[in-house]
């Protein structure tokens, strides 16, 4: 079996090292994660690899900042491949049944890795786009008082900025410089993050847009009120923390530490013992 192990391992190092990237990344491919950069040599078309499709694959790589690096398509061939790559263990079932049933289950975990490091991404990327919120309402709200426009005081802003919330701003400025509406560019925006706190905000722009009024209170409150949420949740992070690391020290120290006190009583009984049971014998 270990044999058989070996030659499966060689065989999907070989795949590895004919479909790997050999050249320098491009910027943009920074972005692409490696599963996906290596099943994209394959050369897939979209109709081949259209049964790996899923339906909010588009959402999830727009929201995890993708759109224009990876396309359905690419996702949908990195999970055909990794789910496949696994067929090569089957011929072993002829030296032990238990090769197919870690077939299967290395075939669905290949499935689910690109939808999973996606959505990974995505929401790392809205963790910081909330995060980087509060402040860029208080520059907004500055730059209003001192009697700039919305527009000016976006690009404004988007110009001092970088992150992700950054990009989404300068997105938003290019959207109304080719005719869109505010609504719709702030829509969009909120569409592409996917955080409540986001369409929050964007819905008092556009109110604010639609009746005319002032901006300036209404950006500071909203920065107040998305940093006393941040806080909150870390607090929430905090004591779910506590628990956690209870269970650590019940499942893992306390057992250790007790059987170092049973070892050192162990060796002290039988170091006491041993000449008596000696003598006696």
């Amino acid at each position: 079996m270990l044999i058989a192990l070996l030659l499966c391992a060689a065989s999907l190092w070989c795949i590895w090292s004919a479909v790997r990237p050999r050249s320098k990344p491009s910027a943009v491919d920074d972005r692409v994660p490696g599963v996906i950069a290596v099943t994209r040599r394959l050369g897939l078309s979209t109709g081949t690899a259209r049964p790996g499709m899923r339906r909010d694959d588009a959402v999830w790589i727009v929201r995890a900042g993708l759109d224009g690096a990876v396309t359905r398509t690419d996702v949908a061939a990195a999970r055909l491949v990794l789910a496949s790559a696994p067929l090569i263990v089957f011929p072993l079932t002829l030296v032990h049944p238990a090769f197919a049933a870690v077939a299967a289950l290395l075939g669905a975990l290949g499935w689910s890795t690109p939808g999973i490091i996606i959505g990974r991404m995505a929401r790392e990327r809205r963790r910081a786009i909330v995060g980087q919120l509060p402040d860029v309402l208080d520059l907004l709200g500055v730059c209003v008082e001192s009697g700039m426009a919305l527009d000016p005081a976006l690009r404004t802003v988007a110009a001092r900025l970088e992150g992700p919330l950054g990009e989404e701003l300068d997105r938003v400025i290019a959207d109304l410089a080719t005719g869109a509406t505010r609504p719709s560019a702030y829509r969009d925006l909120g569409r592409r993050v996917g955080a409540p706190e986001v369409d929050g905000v964007m819905a008092s722009l556009i109110t604010a847009d639609a009746l005319g009024t002032p901006l300036t209170r209404g950006l500071k409150e909203q920065a107040v009120s998305l940093r006393s949420v941040t806080v909150q949740r870390a607090r929430d992070r905090a004591a779910q923390a506590a628990p956690k690391m209870q269970l650590v020290v019940a499942m893992l120290m306390v057992p250790a530490v007790l059987i170092l006190v049973v070892t050192v009583m162990g060796l002290e009984l039988a170091r006491q013992i041993g000449p008596v049971l000696g003598g006696v014998g």
